[in-house]
């Protein structure tokens, strides 16, 4: 696992927190958030430095804001989505998915009974 490629993802989220309009997240708005000093956030984000309770409260930070943690600490991260996705967005996927292998089926049964009465006539 490569600190400083982690501690760079995490502050590149950072920067991304803000919608349009709104303030940047500083160092300082995240320290306050987690319950982390800001000198813990900057060495995380400079060199990955720092203990395992401050790993996991900036990556739970991310994690509650809709982040996914396997695209911040995969070295490899370039098939996974940053964002993760919510059990009701996989479940409309999934319905999605089942709805149109339905409409399939019936199309190709629809297929397949009108070639059966053009061989029986």
């Amino acid at each position: 696992m490569n600190k400083k490629l982690i501690g760079r993802r995490l502050a590149a989220l950072r920067d991304e927190l803000a919608g349009p309009g709104e303030r940047k997240w500083t160092i300082a708005m995240v320290a306050e958030e987690t319950g982390l000093t800001q000198n813990m956030v900057g060495q995380m984000e400079r060199s990955g430095a720092g203990g395992i309770e401050i790993f996991i409260s900036y990556l739970l930070f991310f994690y509650r804001r809709g982040y996914n943690l396997n695209w911040i600490i995969l070295p490899d991260n370039a098939s996974v989505s940053k964002k993760r996705l919510e059990e009701d967005v996989k479940t409309v996927d999934m319905r999605s998915v089942a709805n149109q292998f339905q409409y399939m089926r019936e199309a190709i049964e629809r297929e397949i009974d009108t070639a059966f009465k053009a061989l029986e006539a």
